[in-house]
């Protein structure tokens, strides 16, 4: 088994001596997250047109309990994701901000939906392209990729792999018109090495989310998720935050349970609450 740690952001002007702030390295293993709003993975409402334009929404997004309780292998918590029929719902991270699109290998996840059978969350990248564009979203769907979505149940998906006669299930809506031939159009899906080479090894990565919206209403959940970059994979693993209360707490290994903030070692944490 990978070694387990924990990830999260401090949220302070300074960080005090001891106190682990969140980088945007990538390393192999699992890593254990708070999303929240400050750290390295948090949730947004927002939907971005191609031209990159923001618009708010009012999807919700929270560290939940597991439905059904012991289905989900990553634990006793997820990331829930919910929507209206116009609304958006991401969980976003900007760790890969700034890496070269061709260095990104892959994406697996896990996903629990219900409400709108055939769909679920799909896969976010958004780019500076290489060219002339400054902003594209390319989107990777299990749909696309010739895969079934089903309702009340999880599943795990592998943006490098397709069934059928799919291509992959990597498009994006920057390829227009929808209907066209074209690979990586909605109507033509293909793989995310095509895309890197219609878009130019230059082109650089702006953003990551896993995303749900703008099909109809439901709700997803998501844990599991497995980023692969130059090779290397790293996997996220949703738990919700803990915070401790006072120096006592530190003892007895309890500091090594806090995730807000997260602390190199028990004198760390009787500091941080010493200094309050």
């Amino acid at each position: 088994m990978p070694t387990t740690r924990r990830l999260t952001a401090v949220c302070s002007a300074t960080a005090l001596a001891g106190i682990l702030a969140a980088g945007p390295a990538l390393a192999a293993g699992t890593v254990t997250i708070t999303p929240e709003e400050g750290a390295d993975w948090y949730f947004s409402s927002t939907h971005y047109a191609e031209t990159g334009a923001p618009t708010p929404t009012t999807g919700i997004g929270d560290v939940v309990a597991t439905p059904e309780a012991g289905s989900d292998p990553w634990g006793t918590h997820v990331y829930q994701l919910a929507v209206d029929t116009s609304q958006k719902a991401r969980l976003e991270t900007s760790l890969l901000n700034g890496r070269p699109l061709a260095e990104l290998n892959g994406v697996i996840y896990s996903t629990y939906s219900t409400g709108l059978p055939g769909y679920g969350p799909s896969i976010n990248v958004t780019i500076d392209p290489e060219g002339e564009d400054d902003f594209v979203t390319l989107v990777w769907e299990a749909n696309k990729a010739g895969f079934a979505m089903a309702d009340g149940t999880w599943q795990d998906w592998d943006t490098t792999t397709s069934a059928g006669s799919s291509a992959g299930g990597w498009w994006t809506p920057s390829i227009q018109p929808f209907s066209s031939a074209t690979p990586g159009s909605n109507r033509t899906p293909t793989d995310l090495a095509t895309l890197v080479e219609f878009y130019g090894e230059g082109s650089t990565i702006t953003g990551f989310a896993v995303n749900v919206g703008r099909h109809g209403a439901m709700t997803a959940y998501v844990d599991g998720i497995g980023i692969t970059v130059g090779g290397d994979t790293t996997t996220y693993d949703v738990q919700p935050a803990v915070r401790l209360t006072g120096k006592q707490d530190c003892k007895d290994g309890g500091w090594a349970t806090s995730t807000v903030p997260v602390f190199r070692n028990q004198g760390a944490c009787v500091s941080h609450f010493a200094r309050r």
